[in-house]
């Protein structure tokens, strides 16, 4: 390790792959909360659907009274 430490290039190096970790990392994180967003909004939409559908058969059946 010290002696990466005392050669510029390979300090460079290191520092790249770090930075390309740490990007991996963000970038990972944002399509897991990607996928979240995505999969609530999803089961949000079938919520209104479902409901729309309760709704609308309730309010067919009170004007055919």
């Amino acid at each position: 390790m010290k002696q990466m430490e005392s050669d510029s290039e390979l300090v460079k190096i290191l520092h790249q792959l770090q930075e390309t970790d740490k990007e991996d990392i963000v970038h990972e994180e944002r399509e897991r909360r990607q996928a979240a967003r995505k999969s609530r909004v999803e089961m949000d939409l079938d919520t209104m659907d479902t409901d729309d559908a309760g709704v609308s058969a309730v309010s067919v059946a009170a004007l055919n009274q």
